[in-house]
């Protein structure tokens, strides 16, 4: 889901009503404001490069974003993770966002592996319902969604930190 449409859906859930000028409007300082604090703020979850090395060594990993390039450069910058992923997809790899399935379908192109064969790791809802979509079992991960809303959305199982599948 684009930062507009999430705008979107919140203000219409919240019965707010914003000109498209205003959300888009928005969405650029949001933009932003996230390209100048990810660099020097954000934190990275416990143990993710560890579970990154430890995963890779066994699994071509595909990073299938909803982001935009900058921020998942900015993201690699700051973790050092980027030699862990086979592939890198961000919001500019599918014509449509999560949920519909486009993102995952090309991941699955690049990394040259079935639905079968490939296994996700969410921590949104759009996420998930986008994997499931591409035919992807998915494992969602707490966080930006509630454990309850990954299950709905689909997910099989659900983790609290990426190392949980390391076990």
């Amino acid at each position: 889901m684009t930062t507009e449409k999430a705008i979107r859906s919140l203000l219409h859930a919240k019965k707010i009503r914003w000109t498209s000028g205003r959300v888009a409007d928005f969405s650029r300082r949001k933009r932003s404001w996230a390209l100048r604090y990810l660099p020097t703020q954000a934190r990275l979850r416990p143990g993710l490069r560890a579970a990154l090395r430890r995963l890779s060594r066994d699994f071509r990993l595909a990073l299938v974003s909803a982001g935009h390039p900058r921020t998942i450069a900015i993201f690699f910058r700051r973790s050092k993770t980027r030699r862990f992923f086979h592939a890198v997809l961000t919001n500019r790899d599918a014509r449509a966002s999560k949920p519909s399935p486009q993102i995952y379908q090309a991941a699955l192109r690049r990394v040259k592996v079935r639905p079968s064969e490939a296994l996700a790791v969410e921590d949104a809802v759009s996420g998930v319902q986008s994997a499931a979509a591409a035919g992807i079992p998915v494992i969602g991960m707490r966080g930006t969604s509630a454990a309850r809303a990954l299950r709905r959305a689909g997910a099989f199982k659900i983790i609290s930190r990426l190392s949980d599948l390391c076990a």
